[in-house]
C-alpha cells in the first residue's frame, strides 16, 4: 500500500471514527475521550500511517505523548505539515527512527528490540537505561506478563508426557486450592484465565505476617489463594489473572515433577540455555533498566515493580528481549528449539489456537480480550498489520512477544517507560507498522 502525499479534508478524515450506531467524531475531542473507543482510533491510526506520507515517526510519537489532549483537528494539521522521511539505507531504519523519537517525546527512556524474520535476527536498543546508562542488547529488562508462555511450554510438555490433562481439576494434584467453591476449576482454566477467580495475590493481606525472605512470602500467597472464592462457575468468562494462575500451575507442575517453587521456569530457562533469571537480577546497575512511567501510571509502576522483583513464575523473569526471541521462535518452529523436541506441532497448535474469543466492546479491556493457552491471540490486540494467525503475550504495559507464522517473524520489545492500555497498545501497533515497513511486509490488517 502507497502513501499519497495529499492529506484529505478535514471531514474525509473523520469518517473512519463514525461507526455506525455511534455518535459522530468530534475534531476538538482528544483521542483518548472520542465516542468511537479505543479500538477505532487505534484503527483510524493504523490507516493514516498505511496512506498518508505526512503521518512519520515523529507524529506517531507526539501522539503518543500527547494521548489525552491531541485532536484529530491537530492530527489533520499535522499530517499537512509533515513530509517522509528518506530511506538512509541502514537495517530497520524506521523502526529506529520511531523508536528514537518515542524517546525524544519522553515516551520512554529506553528500547529493546529483537526482532527475527525468514532465518535473519535483528538485534538493536537504543537511549538509556532509566539511570543513564545506555541501554545494550544484552541489558536485563523484566518480561513481567511476556514470559507467560514459558509457563505454558512447561504445561505442554507435562501434558505429553502423560503427567496431567487439560481437563484435570487442579485439586486433584493440590488438594488445598478446592475452598471457596474452587473444587471444579481444571487446568485448562488456569491457563486461559477462566477460573471464575479475580485475582487475589493483589489483594494480599501482610499485616502482623513476620516475612523473613522468600519462603514466607511463597506460604503467604498460596494460603491466599486457597483460602479465595471463586466468584462464577470456571469456564464462562476470562478475568484476565496476572499473579496468581501461573503461581499455581508452577506449583502444580513442581508437585507432579519434583522441585521447589519457581523450578518450572528455572528448568525451561536451562533447557533453552537462556541466561534469564527468575527474580530480581543480581548483576551491575548498568546492566539492568530501572523502570520508568508517566506520572499518571505511579501506582502501575509501583505494582510493577514488586511484582517483577520477586521470583513469581509468569511474571518475574528478566532477561535480554534476544532471549524472549528464543521463547518466539520456539512456539514458531512448533515446538522445536535447534534440533531438540520440547512440545509436539499439535501441542504447540494447542496453545496458539483462540479458546477464548474476548467480549466485543469499543474500548479496551485489560481482563477479557482473546486468549489461547498462556498466549493473547489475533492482531486486535499484537498489532493490526499482523495476520489472524498471530499470537504472543504482553507485559507490563511495557512488552511484547509477537509471533506471526504467515509471515516467519518473531518480534520481542521492551520499552522503558509504562503507559496506559490505549497507549501501550497505540505504541505496540506503531511497532509493527514500522517494522512491516522495514521487512517489506504487505500483510493486510487484520
Amino acid at each position: 500500500m502507497t502513501a499519497t502525499a495529499q492529506s484529505p479534508r478535514l471531514p474525509e478524515l473523520l469518517a473512519a471514527l463514525q461507526p455506525e450506531r455511534i455518535g459522530p467524531a468530534d475534531p476538538d475531542v482528544a483521542l483518548a475521550d472520542q465516542p468511537a473507543g479505543d479500538f477505532a482510533v487505534l484503527a483510524w491510526l493504523d490507516d493514516l500511517q498505511a496512506n498518508q506520507a505526512g503521518y512519520t515517526a515523529d507524529l506517531a510519537a507526539e501522539l503518543l505523548a500527547g494521548w489525552d489532549s491531541i485532536t484529530p483537528r491537530q492530527v489533520h494539521a499535522r499530517l499537512q505539515d509533515g513530509s517522509s522521511a528518506a530511506a538512509d539505507g541502514s537495517e530497520l531504519a524506521g523502526t529506529r527512527r520511531l523508536l528514537q523519537a518515542e524517546i525524544d517525546q519522553g515516551v520512554e527512556t529506553g528500547a529493546q528490540l529483537s526482532v527475527y524474520h525468514q532465518g535473519r535476527v535483528f538485534d538493536l536498543a537504543c537511549g538509556q537505561n532509566g539511570t543513564g546508562q545506555p541501554l545494550a542488547v544484552d541489558s536485563y529488562v523484566p518480561w513481567t506478563c511476556s514470559s507467560k508462555p514459558l509457563g505454558a511450554l512447561a504445561l505442554a510438555q507435562c501434558w505429553e508426557a502423560a503427567g496431567i490433562e487439560l481437563d484435570t481439576p487442579v485439586a486433584a494434584v493440590l488438594p488445598d486450592f478446592a475452598g471457596g467453591g474452587k473444587q471444579a476449576i481444571r487446568v485448562r482454566d488456569l491457563l486461559g484465565h477462566t477460573t471464575g477467580l479475580p485475582d487475589p495475590a493483589l489483594t494480599i493481606e501482610a499485616t502482623g505476617v513476620v516475612i523473613t525472605g522468600w519462603e514466607d512470602i511463597d506460604a503467604l500467597i498460596w494460603s491466599t489463594i486457597c483460602a479465595a472464592p471463586a466468584v462464577r462457575p470456571p469456564g464462562v468468562a476470562m478475568e484476565y489473572n496476572p499473579v496468581t494462575n501461573w503461581f499455581v500451575l508452577d506449583r502444580l507442575l513442581n508437585t507432579l515433577n519434583g522441585g521447589r517453587s519457581g523450578d518450572s521456569y528455572r528448568s525451561l530457562i536451562a533447557e533453552l540455555g537462556l541466561a534469564a533469571c527468575l527474580g530480581f537480577p543480581e548483576v551491575p546497575e548498568e546492566q539492568r533498566v530501572t523502570i520508568g512511567t508517566l506520572e499518571h501510571q505511579q501506582t502501575g509502576l509501583q505494582q510493577m515493580q514488586l511484582a517483577s522483583a520477586l521470583p513469581l513464575p509468569g511474571i518475574g523473569v528478566w532477561g535480554a528481549m534476544r532471549e524472549l526471541r528464543v521463547v518466539g521462535e520456539v512456539l514458531l518452529a512448533q515446538g522445536r528449539h535447534g534440533e531438540t523436541r520440547l512440545v509436539s506441532a499439535p501441542g504447540i497448535e494447542a496453545l496458539t489456537a483462540t479458546h477464548w474469543p474476548g467480549t466485543p466492546g469499543r474500548d479496551i479491556c485489560d481482563t477479557d480480550f482473546p486468549y489461547g493457552l498462556g498466549v493473547m491471540t489475533q492482531p486486535a490486540i499484537l498489532g493490526r498489520r499482523c495476520s489472524v494467525r498471530t499470537f504472543g503475550h504482553a507485559g507490563g504495559n511495557s512488552s511484547a512477544l509477537v509471533v506471526d507464522p504467515a509471515a516467519d517473524l518473531v518480534v520481542a520489545a521492551y520499552w522503558n517507560g509504562r503507559l496506559d492500555d490505549a497507549r501501550t497498545f497505540a505504541r505496540r501497533f506503531a511497532l509493527v507498522r514500522a517494522l512491516h515497513a522495514d521487512l517489506g511486509l504487505d500483510t493486510p490488517a487484520g
